[in-house]
């Protein structure tokens, strides 16, 4: 680190960049570690002092003065929605107005709380000669949001996402670690002998509402985890009304089961509340949770008041999320708009309720703080 700032202090690095010798090489030059060369590297490249290219190498980047005047910082939502009760994107909104405040940053979401993402692209590109950058929460693409990001980023208004806008996606965005959890958790079910695994889901393949990249970088872990990457094994289920509702979570696994065959023996759902409908109706149905099936959701809301309080769930730190995706739009804004790798939070798992001892062993579950779990009858 001593080395690279005493490079990236450099008068010739005024406005420019320079190109750092290898990873190999540096480890060779500094008599460190490879791994001390990537750790050094990637803190480098989260505060914007490097970039990386591929093909081309790493390059320093000339240090920027932070702007003087206060940043104004568009959002792609009503800052009212930003509260909203659901608990999801309340608690990025939370993070997103700590780290405003600390960064002397302003807000400004659209007017209208319930606006269609057309008229959402239509407010904010009425309102970009005002902005200096934008954060967009995740959304269900259309046509016209490629339009808004080309036209921000080709002004020099650097747009920022909240979740990858798609698998490919690598820069500019700060996320929850949707494809690790789905890795960990599959990893866990095939230790322990789980063989029919359901990844239930508020959307579908092929129909009208496709499926979110959230979900399918979640798919994709389970595929990972299971080793089911051509297989078939691995079944899909969507929900009866494409609502992550308790009630949509219990009818669909009611349908499910009045087909016959064999049942799942693992469910993970794309919301808790998917997750506790699931409860219900297979506990309606005399199959035992968590002994002959287990049942994960992939939120970490607050369910204190719910059938079951220790539900099996994924535990993120949405509040960073949206800290985090102030700051890499101030980064950008103080480098001149240069894009910046993702920033992905690392998830855990929470309760315990619905999985096996081994299972809960397996992900790293601390139950002890918690008592017993209780699945409480429902009502």
């Amino acid at each position: 680190m001593r080395y690279l700032t005493a490079e990236f202090a450099k008068p010739t690095l005024k406005g420019g960049e320079e190109r750092l010798p290898t990873n190999k090489e540096l480890a060779v030059l500094l008599d460190v570690s490879p791994g001390t060369v990537q750790a050094i590297l990637r803190k480098m490249a989260k505060e914007g002092r490097i970039r990386s290219q591929r093909g081309s190498g790493t390059y320093l980047v000339a240090n920027v003065e932070p702007p003087t005047r206060i940043v104004r910082v568009g959002i792609g939502a009503s800052l009212q929605k930003l509260h909203d009760p659901d608990g999801w994107i309340s608690r990025i909104g939370g993070g997103i107005f700590q780290a405003a405040l600390s960064q002397q940053a302003l807000l400004e979401g659209v007017s209208n709380a319930e606006a269609r993402p057309e008229a959402m692209i239509e407010e904010l590109m009425e309102k970009k000669a005002k902005l200096d950058a934008l954060i967009l929460l995740p959304y269900s693409a259309v046509t016209r949001h490629k339009l808004l990001i080309d036209s921000y980023e080709n002004d020099g208004k650097p747009v920022v996402h909240i979740h990858p806008p798609s698998l490919t996606s690598t820069a500019n965005f700060t996320s929850t670690g949707f494809l690790g959890a789905g890795y960990a958790l599959a990893q866990a079910w095939k230790n322990t002998g789980r063989k029919r695994v359901l990844f239930f889901t508020t959307v579908c393949q092929g129909g009208e509402q496709r499926s979110t990249v959230s979900d399918q970088l979640r798919h994709a872990g389970l595929l990972s985890g299971l080793g089911l990457q051509n297989s078939t094994s691995l079944r899909a289920c969507e929900s009866v009304n494409h609502e992550s509702t308790q009630e949509a979570g219990y009818l669909t696994i009611q349908r499910l089961l009045a087909r016959g065959g064999e049942i799942p023996d693992a469910v993970y759902c794309s919301g808790d509340w998917l997750a506790l409908g699931a409860l219900q109706a297979f506990r309606e149905a005399g199959i035992r949770v968590p002994e002959e099936v287990s049942i994960v959701g992939a939120c970490g809301m607050n369910l204190s008041q719910t059938i079951c309080p220790d539900l099996t769930r994924t535990r993120n730190n949405l509040e960073r999320v949206g800290q985090e995706a102030v700051e890499m739009v101030i980064r950008r804004i103080r480098l001149g708009g240069i894009p910046l790798p993702g920033v992905v939070v690392p998830t855990s798992f929470m309760g315990g309720a619905t999985t096996r001892a081994q299972e809960n062993e397996l992900l790293e579950i601390n139950r002890a703080q918690h008592g017993r779990p209780k699945i409480r009858a429902a009502a």
